[in-house]
């Protein structure tokens, strides 16, 4: 069996949208909208392959950076982790802002390089499909005394994405390991 993304393998219910591949009026993120996946992907792969702005992409990121969220009236509050007395209307545009992406750089890393890529289409590829076009680096502030080439080239976070601010949303995410 393939999933929306290419992979093969054992067919897994999505957990996001309980396998009705619709999550908050959207098609799924997370499964293409086929209300399965072949693996569980980690969050910064699921950045990597969204084509735009998910709500429900931004609740998984929020609810796994600490942000909660309760009713108020007839409405849902979020709170963010540093801010917990401060009401928001909904987790930030991290999917769409750069400034709002930036924010999810962890401490001890430094924006080294985002770029445009050219759109290349690899041997394996059966057709023409587009491929992301932006790669964002983050890269780790105490690394400048690394002598060692292996641990230096572990100093860097890469993420790709459609957009720049995707692409930066997924190397943050990658840093913090998620």
């Amino acid at each position: 069996m393939m999933d929306a993304w290419g992979n093969e393998g054992e067919e897994e219910n999505c957990l996001t949208c309980d396998g009705t591949g619709i999550e908050y009026d959207e098609t799924c993120v997370t499964c293409g909208g086929l209300g399965f996946t072949c693996w569980p992907m980690k969050l910064s792969e699921r950045v990597e392959k969204a084509t735009g702005d998910y709500y429900s992409l931004r609740v998984e990121i929020a609810e796994a950076l600490g942000w909660t969220k309760n009713p108020v009236g007839g409405v849902i509050a979020w709170y963010a982790p540093e801010e917990p007395g401060i009401m928001k209307a909904g987790p930030p545009k991290w999917l769409t802002s750069l400034d709002a992406a930036m924010t999810l750089v962890p401490e001890g890393f430094v924006l080294h390089n985002l770029q445009e890529t050219p759109t290349i289409v690899h041997e394996e590829h059966t057709g023409w499909e587009p491929l992301p076009n932006w790669q964002a680096t983050l890269l780790r502030q105490d690394c400048a005394g690394y002598r060692n080439r292996k641990k230096f080239m572990q100093a860097f976070e890469h993420g790709d994405g459609n957009t720049a601010a995707l692409a930066l949303c997924a190397a943050a995410l990658k840093a913090r390991g998620l």
